[in-house]
């Protein structure tokens, strides 16, 4: 049986790994993962699931006559897709009450809970 310590030892020495691999670090770096690591963070932190943040967009959307969202674009986003659009940020941010840059920069030390 492997102990949690071990098993995140693993995982580092993994993720150093893939950093070595062309392109994957400067995709971990891109806008879109980092965004989608604060907006998974922002709702973890706040309890609540993929699919309660589509409720709340659909919601918001019929009082102001957009299109909602599926429960596939929020696990996109979270993902770091790179063709999400701002407008989606935007709907996603709104209901999260989350201005992603309010605290401050992106640091990857931040996210070390929901790897």
């Amino acid at each position: 049986m492997v102990n949690h310590q071990e098993s995140s030892s693993s995982h580092e020495q993994l993720k150093d790994l893939l950093k070595q691999v062309p392109g994957v670090k400067e995709h971990l770096e891109s806008f879109p993962v980092k965004m989608g690591k604060k907006i998974m963070k922002r709702r973890i932190d706040l309890g609540l699931t993929q699919q309660d943040i589509v409720q709340l967009v659909a919601k918001q959307a019929r009082s102001q006559g957009q299109r909602p969202i599926t429960q596939a674009t929020i696990s996109k986003i979270e993902t770091g897709h790179s063709g999400i659009k701002g407008e989606t940020y935007d709907k996603v941010l709104q209901v999260l009450d989350y201005d992603p840059l309010s605290d401050g920069p992106f640091d990857d030390n931040e996210f070390a809970s929901i790897q």
